[in-house]
């Protein structure tokens, strides 16, 4: 399990989903602190980079298995710069 089973449809999915559960509702769900630094824009709305590849990485697999906080680094040496590669663009707030 790592971020590069991300794929581009798996985040859009994490990312509907987040706009469904409100953010709070989706950090709590998946284990995740507030972002600190890193957000991706898409659609015209803002999303915590690391949340949502952690939630992402359910959507990607066979195993439907999330990526803990714990298991891997935002930021552009992790879920910033994967999501930069799957071809989102990045802000930082």
């Amino acid at each position: 399990m790592s971020l590069e089973d991300l794929t581009r449809e798996a985040v859009i999915k994490a990312m509907d989903e987040y706009d469904k559960l409100g953010k709070n509702n989706f950090l709590e769900k998946y284990g995740f602190d507030k972002p600190r630094l890193f957000w991706v824009d898409y659609r015209g709305k803002i999303y915590p980079t690391k949340a949502i590849a952690g939630a992402a990485h359910q959507y990607a697999t066979l195993e439907h298995v999330q990526l803990f906080d714990t298991e891997f680094v935002g930021g552009m040496k992790g879920a910033a710069g994967v999501l930069e590669k799957l071809g989102f663009y990045l802000v930082k707030r």
